[in-house]
């Protein structure tokens, strides 16, 4: 195996074991962590896609399709990005907030927080780019969509229990 194979493998591998192992592996827990998986189970999935789809119909110009497209597509982007993104953010937040336990509800509130911002944030871009709708004229509607999204999630997360 060439030299360049065999690098592109290793990363490959480790980039498998980082999407595959982060919270599953986790020795030390936050709220971050159990948002994340709180966020693939199917019914959280299905509601805040319902949501936002309903929110960008009723903002946005578009015909259903589209409106089906694009929220499908800005989910999962955000998804993808958030993986990642969503655990070390909240890993921040237990640092500025280092004088309370992890558990503390500061800490899940701030998660709350960072997860909705950084979703409408980044659904917001998306928007700008494939709807041609400047970020100013649609956050907050995003951001609502979002923070109920989210609340689903934390839902979820209050009801059934979630083992990491």
């Amino acid at each position: 195996m060439s030299a360049d194979k065999r690098k592109m493998s290793i990363l490959c591998f480790f980039l498998l074991c980082l999407f595959f192992a982060f919270p599953a592996h986790a020795d030390v827990i936050w709220p971050a962590l159990y948002v994340v998986s709180g966020a693939s189970k199917p019914i959280v999935i299905i509601a805040g896609l319902i949501t936002e789809i309903l929110f960008v119909k009723h903002f946005t110009s578009t015909g259903w399709k589209t409106t089906i497209l694009v929220s499908v597509i800005m989910n999962l982007l955000t998804a993808v990005i958030g993986l990642f993104i969503i655990p070390y953010g909240g890993l921040w937040i237990e640092f500025l907030f280092h004088n309370t336990c992890t558990f503390h509800w500061s800490h899940w509130l701030a998660t709350y927080l960072l997860v909705t911002i950084f979703n409408t944030l980044i659904e917001g871009l998306f928007i700008k780019l494939t709807l041609k709708q400047e970020l100013k004229k649609t956050f907050w509607w995003l951001f609502a969509a979002n923070a109920l999204s989210v609340a689903y999630c934390a839902a979820y997360i209050a009801i059934v229990p979630i083992h990491l």
